[in-house]
């Protein structure tokens, strides 16, 4: 384990906290839009997939305690831990760069993920389908948000030096 994964890692857990704590939009009882995922997106090209994991999933279930949301704990959890940890995979085995194809796979795992969370939670299908429309705003504005960064890191002549 190298030092530098870890100190990001760590850095990660608390951006994507920070990030899903302060930007939090409650949506009427199906928990809330943030953009954590734009965290989880940067620094899972940063980190190696196991450690993309927890700081996504950790930070996540972690703002959920924190905003009374604890019922979605393991959910998030493990939604985005996958998320994280998929998305960091992507990159590092396929994908070097940011691609429209790691945003479109960790969208889908967030998208179905809480639609499977939101029927299993409420017990009907229909309550499944309600979690879409505010997880698809959350995802596009957190992508486009992560794309916004990344491109800002890339710019920067020192950026090699964080890998």
């Amino acid at each position: 384990m190298k030092i530098r994964e870890l100190v990001l890692s760590a850095l990660g857990l608390a951006t994507v906290y920070i990030l899903t704590v302060c930007i939090a939009i409650p949506v009427a009882g199906y928990g809330y839009i943030n953009v954590g995922d734009a965290a989880i997106y940067v620094f899972s090209f940063f980190v190696p997939p196991h450690f993309a994991f927890l700081l996504a999933g950790i930070g996540s279930a972690l703002a959920d305690l924190s905003l009374g949301y604890s019922h979605y704990f393991i959910f998030s959890l493990i939604i985005k831990g996958t998320m994280g940890f998929v998305v960091s995979k992507l990159i590092k085995k396929y994908y070097p760069r940011q691609s429209i194809i790691t945003y479109l796979v960790g969208s889908s795992i967030v998208l179905i993920g809480y639609f499977f969370a939101g029927w299993i939670l409420y017990g009907t299908l229909a309550s499944g389908l309600l979690t879409l429309v505010p997880n698809l705003v959350q995802v596009v504005v957190s992508s486009v948000l992560s794309y916004v960064i990344f491109k800002m890191i890339l710019k920067d002549k020192d950026s090699k030096t964080i890998k």
